[in-house]
């Protein structure tokens, strides 16, 4: 499993990045908080409620999960 981060200011319009603990572009303890541990970003993306927050996965770290990058966790349209 890994834990993913996600960091707290928006970028690219209103997108959060999210990270693996150990990666190089993690922000500081001030600019992240932490979603917990996964086995990948569909896990995370499956366990998401995505009432507020639009997710985009770090091409940097997560691209070594093999992770599409451009899986994006979005609000639900009714």
């Amino acid at each position: 499993m890994f834990c993913f981060y996600i960091e707290n200011r928006k970028r690219f319009g209103n997108q959060q990045v999210v990270h693996l603990k150990s990666c190089d572009l993690l922000p500081e303890k001030t600019g992240r908080t932490k979603l917990g541990f996964f086995n990948d970003f569909q896990e995370l993306q499956a366990q998401h409620d995505p009432a507020d927050v639009f997710m985009i996965a770090c091409t940097y770290c997560c691209k070594s999960l093999q992770i599409k990058t451009d899986q994006r966790i979005t609000s639900r349209e009714n």
